[in-house]
């Protein structure tokens, strides 16, 4: 059965008050993407995130108009389920945010599943994403827990201008809220850099799985990451909801 978020507003997961280096003191909100909003989000992590994160960056995703477009699609598909979370920063203006950080999460169930996999995916990111899922369904708490469905996430990414703040920590948090509300009891995601890993651990994740990527093959038996040697990947997970 396809999951659907209850209807309703979006929800406000957390508000919260930081100091940033110009000494300046910032209010944001940490909630669920309005629908007016969505592409926004998804603009941000087309090119913003495709830009830094590890295993895209590795492959140039970005400047594939290809690949770019599956990821416009994915991301798209993935937000329509209306759990995904921002950072908006209200400091001067409540009525206008200002987009600081998103977290495209997701409920992995197998519908999802299917749904995701019949988006067409071509080259190094078919070869990505078939890395991607097969290491997460080694430890995809459906198998390892027995239940129906997990929060899942593809993409954390906090805007340049708001980094060293905390934001990704916090954003992480939420997710506690999040199961509580929805009733999901496990939270599980790949964390492919040493930033990413050490957020979630101060989250209380743990550690499902730890590999080298030089110890990744492709399906010709190549070496599927070149230029991370000496860098992890990590499966973590945390229980969200108390059954």
């Amino acid at each position: 059965m396809a999951w659907s978020r209850p209807s309703g507003p979006p929800r406000v997961w957390n508000n919260i008050e930081i100091t940033d280096t110009n000494k300046i003191n910032r209010k944001f909100v940490i909630q669920e993407i309005p629908e007016e909003k969505y592409d926004e989000a998804v603009d941000h992590m087309c090119t913003i995130f495709l830009r830094d994160e590890t295993i895209l960056s590795c492959f140039k995703i970005a400047e594939d108009p290809v690949a770019l477009s599956a990821m416009y699609k994915t991301w798209n598909f993935i937000v329509q389920q209306g759990i995904s979370i921002a950072a908006y920063d209200i400091t001067e203006n409540p009525e206008k945010p200002i987009l600081a950080g998103v977290n495209m999460l997701f409920f992995g169930n197998d519908k999802f599943e299917e749904a995701l996999t019949a988006i067409e995916y071509e080259g190094n990111l078919k070869k990505l994403f078939t890395f991607v899922l097969g290491v997460c369904h080694e430890v995809d708490p459906r198998y390892t827990h027995g239940v129906d469905g997990y929060l899942g996430a593809f993409g954390l990414s906090v805007d340049p201008n708001y980094r060293r703040l905390g934001l990704g920590s916090t954003i992480l948090k939420a997710r506690d809220a999040i199961g509580e509300k929805y009733n999901i009891q496990y939270t599980s995601t790949i964390f492919t850099s040493e930033i990413a890993q050490k957020a979630a651990a101060r989250c209380e994740f743990i550690v499902k799985m730890d590999r080298p990527y030089c110890n990744v093959l492709d399906e010709d038996g190549n070496k599927l990451f070149t230029t991370l040697d000496g860098k992890n990947f990590k499966i973590m997970e945390k229980e969200i909801c108390k059954k």
